[in-house]
């Protein structure tokens, strides 16, 4: 009787603490921070406030700033192995609270109202990767690490992640099964450009799929790619801090829940706090909104000399894009007619594959999906028979079609 009793008082303990928002980047700011880590930082957000404070925010500064993703995912079995759809539904997610075209921005608050900003920033799955090659800015990989933490393994080939694409030129997302109730935490700027981006739990990312309430409208990504883009939790991690934005209100600690009214927890202030930026520890159905002054220092990393100046002329997103394929249909590919185009050898094959191209033509790429649709691999072929290693493929039934031909032929080989 007395075990049976504390387990229902220590699952009545443990369930609040699973339901309440967890991120890890202040945290992982600070236990990652070198000397030279937090003098950039430091001058990063320097200039951030520099042109924060007095600015006119009638600014003609306008241009649309579009930022290039890959998105890694990382799973250690299907279920983390998470859909294109819901990729996608991230992305659209992340367009609508940058661009203030979330449908719930009518909620924020008649007083705060006067503060929301766009950030006029646009975030698009990359179409060309570091090599030059078309790609659909997912990247996917099956490991052997049951559940990552803030270590940065993640993102590292060598301890089961992925290395970044060039930090200069994409925002890289990293999303995989995040261990003690972690949803995600971000790398600042000024940081090591080898860890460079921000990490999900695949339970939060996105809207669609197994996603659930209270964080099923994918803004543990906008607020995480808002710690990417400078921007601090909005009470300044410490109590009644300043997070060096100008307009957003002092707030003594971070806000649960979905509340509701004029909570004046540091002082009087004007409205009391601001529980409905981005930047707060609320539900989704709750955070609404960015700032002028939080687009302002957002913006700023972009102009000459800023920690993130250089993605402006990333050419990430410079290419065609490159269609996700919606599941493949099996009966339909196999009564398909052979590609003239490609052949495949051997075949079952086991670590080595030669795709032939019976029609090369200069900078002609071949792609291959798995049988959910997903691009697993990008091979440049650069001679008409080009051996590639697949040892990295699970077993199973693949298709290859050569990018940019034009046609929607593929042949299908065998993975032993």
């Amino acid at each position: 009787m007395r075990l049976l009793l504390l387990i229902v008082l220590l699952n009545g303990l443990l369930v609040p603490a699973m339901a309440q928002r967890q991120c890890g980047s202040d945290a992982y700011r600070e236990k990652n921070s070198t000397a030279d880590h937090q003098h950039l930082s430091v001058e990063s957000s320097k200039a951030s406030k520099a042109d924060v404070v007095g600015l006119d925010y009638s600014s003609p500064d306008t241009t649309t700033i579009v930022i290039p993703v890959v998105v890694h995912v990382v799973y250690y079995n299907e279920q983390g192995n998470i859909s294109n759809e819901q990729i996608l539904s991230q992305i659209a997610a992340l367009n609508r609270d940058f661009n203030k075209e979330n449908k719930d921005i009518n909620k924020i608050p008649t007083h705060f109202s006067p503060f929301a900003a766009s950030a006029g920033i646009r975030f698009v799955l990359a179409n060309i990767d570091p090599n030059g090659a078309p790609t659909t800015g997912i990247t996917r990989k099956q490991t052997g690490t049951r559940y990552f933490r803030d270590d940065d393994k993640v993102k590292f080939s060598s301890t089961g992640g992925v290395d970044a694409w060039d930090p200069s030129s994409y925002l890289n997302i990293w999303v995989c099964d995040l261990d003690y109730n972690l949803m995600g935490y971000a790398s600042f700027p000024g940081g090591p450009l080898s860890r460079d981006g921000v990490v999900i739990d695949y339970t939060v990312f996105g809207t669609t799929s197994n996603i659930k309430a209270p964080y099923n409208l994918g803004r543990t990504a906008t607020h995480e790619i808002g710690h990417w883009l400078g921007l601090k939790h909005i009470w300044g991690d410490t109590y009644c801090g300043d997070d060096g934005i100008d307009d957003t209100p002092q707030q003594q600690k971070p806000s649960r829940g979905c509340p509701s009214g004029n909570i004046h927890s540091c002082g009087e202030t004007s409205h009391g706090d601001m529980y409905m930026n981005f930047m707060d520890f609320t539900d989704d159905a709750c955070m609404y909104m960015f700032t002028h002054g939080q687009r302002t220092a957002m913006r700023a990393l972009f102009h000459k000399g800023g920690a993130r100046s250089a993605m402006i002329a990333s050419k990430g997103a410079s290419g065609e894009s490159v269609p996700l394929p919606a599941p493949i249909d099996g009966v339909e590919l196999h009564d398909a007619q052979p590609s003239f185009f490609v052949g495949l050898y051997p075949n079952p094959a086991t670590d080595k594959l030669t795709i032939e191209s019976r029609s090369l033509v200069a900078g002609q790429f071949a792609q291959i999906y798995n049988h959910l649709g997903q691009m697993v691999m990008t091979v440049p072929l650069n001679k008409a028979q080009e051996t590639v290693n697949i040892s990295s493929l699970k077993s199973g039934v693949y298709y290859v079609r050569l990018a940019n031909s034009g046609k929607q032929n593929m042949e299908k080989f065998v993975k032993m």
